[in-house]
């Protein structure tokens, strides 16, 4: 199938995958307030990790992430929750509607479209950045091709951090929404992470098989503009033909203690690559496989930079544990020297072998070692925080 960036839209009856499960209802998620609607959309795993708790910064030597892997629910703790928009019209039916289509605005700005077979009362809609208040409208295309408005309103989101569902792809998540100190936090929609798009290891496990709505999601909901694959997959991406890709093998790099070591110009050039992205004003986002390992590595390098806390890196690394690719505790060692040692190993490494007072400092004077000059590092952190309204 031909896609076009601009044109591409695949209509979605509900957004399922045979190997990530989705389930939630409304009552879960929705409250009042006001007379708006808000809508939860961090699900409880997430947040209850996210808040309940600040790790010691000093100490590796345990984790909580397995307490939370092992809450048994009844959704996929990988995804978010939606929000959803109401119809109530007891005159329609499937026999009066085609398709119905939900536009959603932020700031006066249509910032998605999402279209469903038939007349269906609850609408859900994925994606949508935390604490903010979207506007609405909802038609249906009747048999003769015409279209009519339904309705039109308004909602709000709560939550801070921001997962993502694009159907066939794992681990899928915006870096945006952390606070970094001084009133600053990083932007949402900036810059994406998640797994393969497409690919099968050497033991036959699927790392990514994405869905045409999956790549609707991407093209057309995210906007994104340029992919960079930092694994291994010799694959062609599915959405190269629409975005600016640097991949096929040619962009790989290595993982934790050994990205800042033998891997240490690889890791720099790939952390010019997104700033200059940014820089440039173009969506970008990253991955290898699983999207855990390097592009955890990746993203901790980035977020350190913006200005991340400690607690927050290492939290935001083991989130990949709900991926379903296996469990990522800030404390384990891997013990493979030819590979990686593992995310303590990375910490432990660039405390001891670069100036600074934090964590972030220390990963500055890295970048700063490798070849990442200040400038761009300013330039990054100028595109990437905004004030935190509180």
């Amino acid at each position: 199938m031909v896609y076009s960036a601009s044109l591409l839209r695949i209509t979605i009856p509900l957004l399922v995958l045979a190997f990530l499960e989705i389930s939630c209802t409304k009552d879960d998620i929705v409250y009042s307030s006001d007379g708006l609607s808000m809508f939860k959309v961090e699900n409880p795993v997430i947040h209850d990790f996210m808040n309940d708790f600040v790790y010691d910064s000093n100490d590796y030597t345990y984790t909580h992430i397995r307490d939370y892997c092992n809450i048994s629910t009844s959704y996929n703790k990988q995804h978010p929750f939606p929000a959803y928009v109401f119809v109530d019209n007891d005159y329609l039916s499937n026999d009066d509607v085609v398709k119905m289509v939900v536009k959603t605005y932020l700031n006066d700005v249509m910032v998605r479209v999402d279209e469903f077979d038939g007349f269906v009362s609850e609408m859900p809609i994925y994606n949508l950045i935390p604490s903010q208040e979207y506007s609405y409208t909802v038609d249906y295309m009747d048999r003769q091709n015409l279209t009519h408005r339904l309705s039109e309103g308004n909602f709000s989101t709560t939550g801070q951090f921001r997962q993502l569902l694009i159907e066939g792809v794992r681990n899928c998540r915006d870096i945006g929404g952390y606070p970094v100190g001084n009133n600053k936090r990083i932007k949402y929609g900036k810059i994406y992470r998640t797994g393969e798009l497409y690919g099968v290891n050497k033991q036959g496990l699927v790392y990514g098989d994405i869905t045409e709505p999956g790549i609707n999601e991407i093209l057309n909901n995210l906007k994104v503009k340029t992919e960079l694959d930092i694994g291994d997959f010799p694959e062609t991406s599915p959405i190269s033909d629409y975005v600016e890709l640097y991949g096929g093998g040619e962009y790989a790099m290595k993982a934790y203690d050994n990205a800042y070591q033998s891997g240490s110009s690889a890791l720099a050039a790939r952390v010019n690559l997104v700033i200059r992205k940014v820089v440039e004003g173009k969506l970008l986002f990253f991955h290898c496989s699983a999207g855990c390992d390097r592009t955890g590595t990746l993203a901790f390098t980035l977020e350190a930079l913006l200005g991340v806390c400690e607690s927050d890196l290492s939290k935001d690394y083991e989130i990949s544990s709900f991926a379903g690719l296996g469990i990522r505790p800030r404390n384990e060692y891997w013990y493979n020297p030819d590979v990686y040692g593992g995310y303590p190993a990375m910490v432990n490494y660039i405390k001891q072998n670069f100036d600074g007072t934090t964590l972030n400092d220390k990963v500055e004077t890295a970048m700063i070692s490798f070849g990442v000059s200040e400038k761009d590092i300013d330039a990054f952190r100028d595109e990437m925080l905004e004030d935190l309204v509180l």
